[in-house]
């Protein structure tokens, strides 16, 4: 995990806060360590932070994601100044249309919950209960899976907006107007 996924992960859980509490935060998680294995310092979050504005912004001395609060998510389709991850970009044409994981991470998966059940087995219960439960809710689940896309041997998305608008309206077909 890079130090702005990090970051990413502590906001998105926690919510906003300072670059002390993020770094304390990361450390306490064990989500991110330096080469030399030392943990970042709040100067290192503060400039990681100033690094990514297309990721983060600030308000007094919090740090906010993007697209939370009143900040407007930035259009992730064209990439932004760092390359985007494959589930952004897939998220992106399902909004530009309309107006979420498929697969294990293993290095996310080796660590528990805050509840103290593993992250695989946790997204197992959580995928179980969704399937049973939204739908007495009248809420239609649509899956959207990396290889219903054209992809490489890594499994990473050639990002070909035409084709995959395509993927997205045959999935959504029934929900277009």
């Amino acid at each position: 995990m890079t130090l702005h996924e990090a970051i990413l992960f502590v906001l998105q859980k926690y919510g906003p806060m300072n670059c002390s509490d993020i770094a304390d935060k990361i450390r306490s998680h064990n989500l991110y360590r330096q080469k030399e294995g030392g943990h970042a310092s709040s100067g290192q979050i503060a400039a990681r932070i100033k690094n990514y504005p297309h990721l983060f912004s600030r308000q007094d001395s919090l740090v906010l994601v993007k697209g939370t609060g009143t900040t407007p998510i930035p259009p992730l389709i064209n990439g932004g100044p760092k390359k985007r991850r494959d589930e952004d970009y897939i998220i992106d044409l399902c909004d530009e249309i309309l107006r979420q994981h498929t697969e294990s991470v293993p290095i996310m998966d080796r660590r528990s919950t805050i509840s103290g059940v593993p992250r695989a087995e946790q997204r197992r219960i959580y995928d179980n209960r969704r399937e049973k439960i939204l739908p007495k809710h009248g809420i239609e689940l649509i899956l959207l899976s990396f290889d219903q896309f054209r992809c490489d041997s890594r499994k990473q998305l050639h990002r070909d907006p035409i084709s995959d608008r395509e993927v997205i309206r045959s999935k959504l077909k029934s929900r277009l107007k």
